[in-house]
């Protein structure tokens, strides 16, 4: 397991630099939605108390069908999603929103003081994201991750 959480941490902090530099050096305003603050359809999003934020970015953009197998493996330590979170294979968890920028995203609720979870990207069998299961521990990685299909 401690294989898989440096490789999920550096791909999140390569994808991380790599998407803070698409925008940089921009004279270009956000549009403004209306509401006077420009627009937040594309803004980075952050999690609030007891959540954790996962994107997902595919380099064609297709979301459709795309989902998050989420668990809890108390044996293991691993419990920080809220009651009712996990999911069934047959039912992912689908995305909150997709971002032009930082693709699809998963607002994901967390029991308080919950420090991990377990998750899978797939659609129906097809999985992503190495095709493996994957232990998302907030000390090791925050409660932001940023995913890229096919790693």
């Amino acid at each position: 397991m401690p294989e898989q959480r440096l490789v999920a941490g550096s791909l999140a902090l390569a994808f991380s630099l790599a998407l803070a530099g698409c925008n940089s050096g921009s004279d270009n305003p956000a549009p403004d939605d209306g509401t006077g603050s420009g627009s937040q359809t594309d803004a980075l999003l952050e999690p609030g108390e007891n959540e954790a934020l996962l994107y997902y970015k595919r380099p064609d953009d297709n979301y459709s069908g795309w989902g998050l197998h989420l668990w809890n493996n108390p044996a293991d330590g691993c419990d920080g999603l809220a009651e009712g979170v996990p999911t069934e294979w047959s039912s992912p968890r689908l995305p909150d929103g997709i971002s032009d920028t930082y693709g699809a995203w998963y607002l994901i609720p967390m029991r308080e003081a919950g420090e991990c979870m377990n998750f899978i990207m797939h659609k129906g069998d097809e999985k992503d994201l190495g095709g493996i299961d994957h232990r998302w521990h907030f000390g090791s990685l925050d409660d932001r991750i940023f995913t890229l299909s096919g790693s």
